[in-house]
């Protein structure tokens, strides 16, 4: 009897707490596998995934499109659902995710069956058919040849001008497809220099103003100007051209450099040395 008792009251209090909490009775774990970069709900937890790893892609570039900005491109892989461009700065090997890419799933490779030997049938969903290949060609690990995909590409910008960086592409798949992400081979971007102007004119005007035009540098989000080596502007001029009044009778030299925007750093200054320089020769005789 005493021990029927306790159990119904450990029973009772078993429901008494699932009523109090009744997130303790349905949040189980069910050990689904996330995508990389993506958190589970809360109450889930994650677990080993015994899935092989899909295909990554196969032809990954990048290249410095000038000092700031940087193209990606890389091959798309059929069945996945989506791509994360990751980038690391210089000698740091902490991956930084830079953007993320959905794509639709089980897309239709469209190939020139006259170029190779192709197989015949559904491919994870998709089918080879007839049509223009491109020229690059990319191996698929399940076919028996080689067939030409579409392209992604991103362009970063924001970068430092003088630095390299590293770049890489993880691949997801599905969480109910045969395939677990995968991640690509690297490929290497070292930026150029902030360079300054190409070239730099001068014209006068009553002997007191100078005026100055110069071509614009490639990235560049403004210049900054200087008489004899010195500054004469403090916010970073916007345009291609600069007006110097006021002056005195003498000889002038002038030199433009640019300014670059980084990420994490705002308005950067370019390369200071070499830059274009003009001199100009003032009097009071001078005619417009």
């Amino acid at each position: 009897m005493t021990v029927r008792l306790i159990f119904c009251v450990g029973v009772a209090a078993f429901h008494g707490l699932a009523l109090a909490l009744p997130g303790l009775a349905t949040a189980q774990p069910t050990g689904r596998v996330p995508l990389p970069g993506v958190a589970l709900p809360r109450g889930e937890r994650i677990t080993k995934d015994a899935r092989p790893a899909g295909p990554a892609p196969g032809m990954i570039y990048g290249r410095a499109l000038g000092p700031t900005s940087t193209r990606v491109v890389w091959s798309q892989i059929p069945a996945a659902n989506g791509y994360q461009l990751y980038r690391s700065e210089g000698a740091v090997s902490t991956r930084s995710l830079v953007n993320t890419i959905a794509v639709t799933p089980n897309m239709v490779i469209v190939v020139d069956p006259t170029a190779s030997r192709m197989p015949t049938g559904p491919v994870l969903g998709g089918a080879y058919s007839a049509g223009g290949a491109s020229s690059a060609a990319l191996p698929i690990p399940w076919a028996s040849a080689s067939v030409a995909l579409p392209t992604k590409s991103f362009v970063d910008t924001g970068r430092r001008p003088k630095t390299t960086y590293t770049y890489s592409v993880v691949t997801t798949y599905p969480d109910s497809g045969p395939y677990r992400s995968s991640t690509s081979e690297v490929t290497t971007v070292t930026m150029p220099p902030g360079l300054p102007p190409a070239w730099i004119t001068a014209s006068t005007a009553a002997g007191t103003t100078v005026t100055l035009n110069w071509q614009a540098a490639p990235d560049a989000t403004g210049y900054k100007v200087f008489r004899d080596n010195a500054p004469i502007t403090t916010q970073p001029v916007r345009g291609t051209s600069f007006v110097d009044q006021g002056l005195k009778p003498g000889l002038y030299k002038y030199s433009v450099i640019s300014y670059f925007v980084a990420e994490g750093a705002g308005e950067i200054e370019g390369e200071l040395i070499p830059r274009p320089s003009v001199q100009v020769i003032l009097s009071r005789c001078s005619s417009p």
